[in-house]
């Protein structure tokens, strides 16, 4: 296989260039070594396995390259010493935390979340999960979608702007600095433009920051959860592990722990939307939305 072949099949879905050294151009012996082994990658990527792994995971196959899983939680249930059951009780910002003005209606929120291959943003950072709430069907279902491939990409993006429609109000915590640029850059880069650009948008850090910025140690999510919330995770995983659980899968086809990345992401879903029912009432008195004791 010569060079511009190879070249050519860079292009491919799948096939995502290397970088060169730092500091040098790449030599085209270099480039070709390093292509034919992301060549031989792409020939033995775990997709043939994918049914082992979408029945591990309990969802389906939307797309080659994406699994879709679905889950149903109760509103009678609680997060931590939350229940879930305030979410559907929420019509608007009454402590005046969220800085938001009118009514919201709590079955056009949606909750979102995203774990990342990196915390430094920018083009080469990839989306491998994103997560979504909201309520449905007297329910709260989280509805997450997995890229097993990085030719899957495309499809997540717009199965993702299937969900979201034009008078729904995102809702995540540090999304606005962090996850929304991720998924407009990513948008962006597949055609799909900025698919987040211009939506309402609630940021919950912001809320906890102009509400318990003098109260907490520091106002990250697990210490929210821990004093607003009363939640412990246990033996969770952390959240900065998800990446190399996600790539032991794309390099080995092991499976194992992607699963405990599902329930990570599912269980920050739950925080941000506990949280949001904690910090949108705030201050005011009332059953509902007094201070868990």
């Amino acid at each position: 296989m010569d060079l511009t072949e190879l070249r050519r099949r860079l292009g491919r879905p799948g096939f995502p260039p290397a970088a060169p050294p730092e500091g040098r151009g790449m030599a085209d012996s270099d480039l070709l070594a390093r292509l034919e082994a992301v060549r031989r990658r792409g020939q033995t990527a775990p997709m043939r396995r994918e049914p082992a792994l979408v029945d591990r995971l309990g969802g389906f196959e939307l797309a080659p390259g994406v699994v879709e899983v679905v889950r149903r939680h109760a509103l009678a249930l609680r997060h931590g010493r939350v229940p879930l059951a305030w979410l559907a009780e929420i019509d608007g910002d009454r402590g005046g935390l969220l800085r938001w003005r009118g009514r919201l209606d709590p079955e056009r929120l949606v909750f979102l979340d995203t774990e990342t291959t990196g915390l430094a943003g920018g083009a080469g950072t990839v989306a491998f999960l994103i997560g979504v709430a909201r309520l449905a069907a007297g329910t709260l279902q989280t509805r997450q979608w997995l890229l097993t491939a990085f030719s899957g990409e495309a499809a997540l993006l717009d199965r993702l702007a299937v969900e979201l429609g034009r008078d729904d109000v995102l809702v995540s915590f540090n999304g606005k600095s962090f996850d929304a640029p991720l998924i407009n850059t990513r948008g962006r880069l597949l055609g799909r433009g900025e698919m987040l650009r211009g939506r309402a948008h609630i940021d919950l850090l912001h809320a906890l920051r102009r509400g318990h910025a003098r109260s907490l140690p520091d106002c990250r999510l697990k210490t929210a959860e821990g004093r607003l919330l009363g939640l412990d995770r246990g033996h969770d995983l952390p959240g900065d592990q998800a990446p190399a659980a996600w790539r032991d899968w794309l390099r080995d086809g092991y499976g194992a722990r992607l699963n405990e990345v599902l329930a990570h992401n599912r269980a920050d879903l739950l925080s941000t939307a506990a949280l949001l029912a904690v910090l949108a009432g705030e201050g005011m008195p009332g059953p509902i939305f007094a201070a868990p004791s």
